[in-house]
């Protein structure tokens, strides 16, 4: 009798799996930034981080901005992530912990960066990669206009390739140092 148990549980957990994939095939493309507009929960969520900012409250917006990063990970958006490392690196500086504001922000561009690539999004590789160029990083901006340039390559289009070199000359300029 166990086995009969057994087998009808993993025979109805296929089908739930199966159908979850069916329902995910069937819906818009949610994971591609600019696709749809950002949930209402995000900016809830970034206001009360902005206006706590506005407000010099530092310690309120350290705490609001974990919702922050919890909502841009749930969104599976870049453009929600880099506005996540944004916003981390000026609590950093309004409350005078920039070395941890510089880690979350590093977190949060490093996570946008493998989501717009996975998307294939050239404008989201190359904003994370003006993103870490602005703090200073030296390896990630070299990664990101790779893998900017790769996705170009792929994309067939020629007017995306050259956007991308013209971007990269940019960013690694700034990355070098010159202003």
């Amino acid at each position: 009798m166990n086995w009969k148990v057994s087998t009808f549980a993993v025979l109805m957990l296929s089908l739930v799996v199966t159908r979850e994939f069916q329902v995910g095939a069937q819906q818009p493309d949610c994971c591609r930034a600019g696709s749809e507009e950002l949930p209402p929960v995000w900016f809830a969520r970034i206001g009360v981080v902005e206006q706590a900012i506005v407000e010099r409250d530092g310690v309120r917006a350290a705490r609001a901005w974990t919702d922050v990063w919890a909502v841009a990970q749930a969104s599976r958006r870049w453009d929600a992530l880099l506005t996540a490392g944004d916003a981390a690196l000026r609590i950093g500086e309004l409350t005078g912990a920039t070395l941890f504001g510089r880690f979350n922000a590093r977190q949060a561009y490093r996570a946008a960066l493998f989501r717009a690539y996975g998307q294939r999004s050239i404008d989201g590789v190359l904003c994370a990669a003006e993103a870490v160029t602005l703090m200073g990083d030296r390896e990630m901006p070299e990664m990101a206009l790779n893998m900017a340039r790769k996705l170009a390559t792929t994309s067939g289009d020629q007017e995306a390739r050259d956007r991308v070199e013209r971007d990269a000359k940019r960013i690694t300029v700034r990355a070098n140092g010159v202003p």
